[in-house]
């Protein structure tokens, strides 16, 4: 479906002109088109047609119009209009304003690249395609708000045609745009710098003044401000200027250095990068452009600086100069500034005397440079003291530093740190390397090769020239060097260039500065022993054994040395450069304290998926055995939450961490007992969190490969994690069967043994062998009151209502629900009072008791995103119950609504599988129960 609101709206589908009645219906379908691909909800569309004050029937009205609608496009053969709880989203339709943009972005994006014969049609064409009135006949906040946009949009275009042409050497005509411009706006410096700039080059030099002049009254008397500091320094420089240079820049004099390398053959990613630093050389005027690109050894940086070169070259009539200082060149010393400084003056034929010291060679390259608009590109720098002094004192000059390191120079007006390529770029880069044919010939190996490659552009690089000599078999052999760790580095060699080599010169520079026993070195000679490549301080400090703030200083100081980068509050290590740690690893040190370092990695783990439990139930009863097995390591450094959003965060991040750690822990059983508390947390955490069941499968394993190793607790714990697991999987029988073998199996005291007899009783309920399970939640609960376990008891009651409810009794169930609830209330945790009251709410309405149950709800508050419901799981179950209630009380169209948002959630957590949710979406008003207890 296409949309035309510039001008005036219309809309077409298929290219067939749609009609809708009334004026409501085109409005909203505008509304929605602008916000094509987003949610809008009803609200909005309501403030929209009523701005002021909306009938009591609006929300009527507003369901209606966008059934009248939807209705329109179905005819029409459009189908993208969806509604659901109050919100609406079209998507698959384009606007007139969205090509707009689409054509604006691209015109920018060649004028950058001073492609400026392609730009300025575009630009014009945007332009004029703007009415005086846009959006004519949408009346309306959002409309508004958009047509001033678009006016103001169309100024912009007009005042980047003028610079286009006075960059293209259309200084008249770009002159005769900017004037209409300044006409209307006096007080823009940016139109004011322009008009001036285009007047200069169209030999116009008084007139320049004059605007200056008009610019710096207007702003006087209007604002009682001065012209900003830009405008301030081209008048002064247009003052400056000596009568001979009046009228268009003279041709350089003197040799003209062309000195950049050639392209990169293959250059792919980058973009935004190169535009954002080609965007600050633009913006800066009178005074040299300096820009800095940093980043680990085999980042791209030369490549991209090259590639940036190229593109601003045409800005630099006095040429272009390149050197390579050498800064971090296996094998090579760094360039000394004496000797670059030199180059640069023989470059622009300035004399130099050999006897001249620094001091003389700083003072002559200032005084040639500040004559001089050229590119100057220092490449590879050591660090700020290196290039400091190579840097004009004036002038126009445009530089471009890379440096690995990030430097501290205060002439920069952009600094950029090149990341890893994405796999997509990547896989991109390589293919240009090959072309298509090869590159379908080897696709798996070569997919295989770009993911070891971690996104580093030399190892790709050398990956695809490895790939380009070899045939099918020799791909694939390759592949499996690169992803065998100890081989990976090895492989990413060819002629001269080497990944190792690369690496080898940061750590080089990191042994020497601190020493190669100090605590920074150690550190980084172990970056390859932790689990994937992302790592917290309180990782760190829980492996090494120190505090977390020494922990950070140190990340910090590999972070300086490009060693590692930050990741928000964590630490990222590029995958290669964990290989070079790995190899580095002491010898000695994998018999000795690789078993120690796993322990206590897997001890911070444990005892953070521990608190994050607790974040949901800080007041976990010792007594309980579901509490936690046993204690955790006395010097791990835990994570600390400020609530469950937070947890579920770490939980999400570290999720790929401890899998590996699992793979890690093979031969060391001492970790068994902290995999037992990790598989209990990790059942636990399910439901809001989204665990693997593969990665709670592999910790039960591991924690049960050796039985001996664990206390009665730890044991109890591996049991309730298979038990768990059961249960997801929809075997309740089997869930069950595991409650009686640990009853048989284990001597247990009551409070135990009661809380093994609900589990037993709630297998047995998803089993659909309800009146057994009651019977079995009947023993529990007599055992937990015996025993004197308000927490029991809560379980035994809760389980046994579900029980009694499915067998058909509904008012034993309601009592037990009841009972359940006065267990919580002596408990006096609120996920236990919560839990219990929701729960007497399904029991009350399928009994019938449907006031009550209402009125029982309200007191709940509401399961709506953002509302003090802690944890998806709960959310959902509230809205579950609000919907049967709703359903109970005859209006069916809000319980599906509630149904619908309860699925949508749990299906975001993980809880429901593909199939599970789509057959639930389907049902607008399910009769099953909450089928998600299983959860609980």
């Amino acid at each position: 479906m296409r949309v035309q609101l510039i001008e005036s709206f219309s809309a077409t589908v298929n290219g067939r002109a749609l009609a809708l009645p009334g004026t409501q219906a085109p409005r909203i379908l505008a509304l929605l088109a602008m916000e094509s691909g987003r949610t809008v909800p009803h609200e909005r569309i309501r403030s929209m047609l009523w701005p002021d004050r909306a009938p009591a029937t609006a929300d009527r009205q507003v369901s209606n119009q966008l059934s009248v609608l939807r209705g329109a496009l179905r005819s029409a053969g459009f189908e993208g209009l969806t509604t659901r709880n109050r919100v609406c989203v079209l998507e698959g339709a384009a606007t007139d304003i969205d090509l707009l943009d689409a054509d604006v972005s691209t015109a920018r994006a060649l004028a950058r690249e001073r492609r400026f014969d392609q730009a300025l049609p575009l630009l014009r064409r945007c332009a004029e395609s703007i009415p005086d009135e846009p959006l004519g006949g949408l009346a309306g906040e959002a409309f508004h708000a958009e047509s001033i946009r678009l006016l103001s949009l169309r100024n912009t275009l007009r005042l980047e045609i003028a610079d286009c042409l006075r960059h293209a050497g259309g200084h008249r005509e770009g002159a005769a745009v900017a004037a209409s411009l300044f006409a209307a706006d006096r007080l823009s410096g940016k139109v004011a710098r322009i008009l001036m700039d285009c007047l200069l080059g169209a030999g116009e030099r008084a007139k320049a003044l004059a605007v200056f002049e008009e610019h710096r009254t207007a702003l006087s008397e209007l604002l009682g401000i001065d012209p900003d500091a830009e405008t301030a320094d081209l008048h002064l420089r247009l003052l400056r200027e000596e009568s001979g240079r009046d009228g268009p820049r003279a041709e350089p004099t003197g040799p003209v250095p062309r000195e950049l390398p050639a392209s990169p053959h293959v250059f792919v990613g980058r973009e935004a990068e190169i535009d954002e630093l080609s965007h600050a050389m633009g913006e800066v005027r009178g005074t040299p452009g300096v820009v800095c690109l940093n980043g680990p050894g085999g980042m791209g940086k030369s490549s991209a600086a090259i590639q940036l070169a190229h593109r601003e070259a045409g800005g630099y009539p006095d040429g272009q100069v390149y050197l390579d200082l050498q800064g971090h060149t296996p094998g090579s010393a760094p360039t000394a500034p004496e000797d670059a400084l030199r180059s640069l003056l023989r470059s622009f034929g300035a004399p130099v005397a050999e006897s001249a010291d620094r001091r003389e060679l700083v003072s002559l390259w200032r005084t040639a440079s500040s004559a001089k608009r050229a590119l100057l590109v220092f490449d590879n720098v050591r660090d700020s003291a290196q290039v400091r002094d190579l840097l004009p004192g004036s002038g126009e000059c445009g530089v471009i530093v890379t440096s690995r390191r990030m430097l501290a120079l205060p002439q920069a007006c952009a600094a950029i740190r090149l990341e890893p390529l994405g796999p997509e770029e990547s896989a991109r880069l390589v293919g240009e390397y090959l072309g298509g044919e090869r590159w379908d010939e080897h696709r798996e190996s070569v997919e295989r090769i770009v993911l070891a490659c971690a996104g580093m552009p030399l190892a790709l690089g050398i990956a695809a020239a490895e790939c380009r000599q070899a045939g099918a078999g020799r791909t694939a052999d390759f592949a499996s060097r690169l992803e065998a760790e100890t081989s990976r580095l090895k492989a990413l060699e060819v002629d001269d260039f080497a990944v190792r080599a690369s690496i080898a010169m940061s750590v080089a520079e990191l042994e020497g500065t601190f020493g190669v026993d100090s605590d920074i070195v150690g550190l980084f000679r172990l970056l390859g022993q932790f689990p994937g490549t992302v790592l917290s301080v309180n990782a760190v400090a829980s492996g090494l054994a120190v505090e977390p703030g020494e922990a950070r200083t140190l990340l910090d100081r590999l972070v300086a040395y490009e060693l590692a980068s930050h990741d928000g509050d964590r630490y990222k290590v590029q995958g290669l450069i964990r290989a070079y740690s790995a190899e580095r690893a002491p010898r000695d040190w994998f018999d000795e304290g690789r078993p120690v370092f796993v322990e206590r990695l897997a001890g911070y783990y444990a005892a953070t998926m521990d608190r994050a439990v607790r974040t949901r139930n800080p007041k976990l009863n010792p007594r309980s055995p579901t509490t936690g097995p046993g204690e955790l390591p006395a010097g791990a450094v835990p994570e600390s939450f400020a609530d469950m959003s937070s947890a579920a965060s770490w939980y999400g991040r570290e999720e790929e961490n401890f899998t590996a750690l699992l793979a890690m822990s093979a031969p060391y059983p001492r970790t068994a007992p902290l995999w037992a508390v990790m598989a209990l947390r990790a059942g636990q955490l399910h439901p809001d969190y989204g665990t693997s069941p593969r990665a709670v499968d592999r910790m039960i394993d591991r924690a049960a490969s050796d039985p001996r190793l664990l206390d009665r607790r730890q044991l109890y714990a591996v049991r309730t994690a298979r038990y768990m697991r059961l249960l997801r999987v929809g075997d309740g029988g089997g869930a069950a069967a595991e409650v009686d073998r640990y009853m048989t199996e284990a001597d247990l005291d009551g409070v135990e043994r009661a809380y093994c007899l609900s589990q037993k009783a709630n297998g047995l309920y998803f089993a659909g062998r309800s009146t057994e399970a009651a019977s079995v939640a009947e023993e529990a609960a007599s055992l937990a009151v015996a025993v004197s376990s308000p927490e029991a008891e809560h379980y035994a009651f809760m389980f046994g209502s579900r029980a009694l409810e499915a067998a058909g009794d509904h008012a034993g169930a309601c009592r037990s629900a009841d009972r359940c609830v006065d267990a919580a209330d002596r408990v006096g945790q609120a996920p236990f009072t919560t839990d219990a009251r929701r729960s007497r709410v399904f029991r009350y309405v399928r009994a019938g008791r449907v006031e009550e149950a209402a009125e029982l709800l309200a007191g709940l508050g509401t399961g709506r995103e953002g509302a003090p419901i802690p944890g998806r799981r709960e959310r959902a179950e509230h809205l579950w119950a609000e919907g049967e209630v709703l359903r109970a009380l005859g209006r069916a169209d809000e319980a599906a609504a509630r149904f619908a948002e309860a699925v949508t959630l749990l299906r975001r957590g993980g809880v429901l599988s593909d199939a599970e949710y789509r057959g639930l979406v389907r049902e607008s008003a399910p009769e099953a129960p909450f089928p998600f207890s299983k959860t609980l």
